[in-house]
């Protein structure tokens, strides 16, 4: 469910999911500024996207990683994989 303010219009929508960004959403303090470019229509938006729509995808389990709760680690080829700390037993 979208979260509407000021007469049913989303302030800040997040590009990715849609809820407001804006101050008093509970999502203001962490947003990013980013923009997207939808390559069917050529219509180019910027504004922010909410911490959990900008956060990874743990490679083990495949859940929405929180922004800056990420830990990576790289195998002997160095690729780098991004897991949640729970995932690899890592204790904080």
């Amino acid at each position: 469910m979208r979260e509407r303010f000021g007469g049913g219009v989303v302030i800040d929508p997040c590009l990715d999911c849609g809820l407001s960004t804006a101050f008093g959403s509970g999502r203001f303090v962490n947003r990013i500024p980013a923009d997207r470019e939808d390559y069917e229509t050529g219509e180019y938006r910027d504004g922010f996207l909410c911490a959990m729509c900008a956060g990874y995808e743990c490679d083990k389990c495949g859940g929405q990683i929180y922004v800056d709760t990420e830990t990576r680690a790289e195998d002997a080829r160095g690729f780098v994989s991004v897991f949640h700390a729970e995932c690899l037993g890592v204790v904080s």
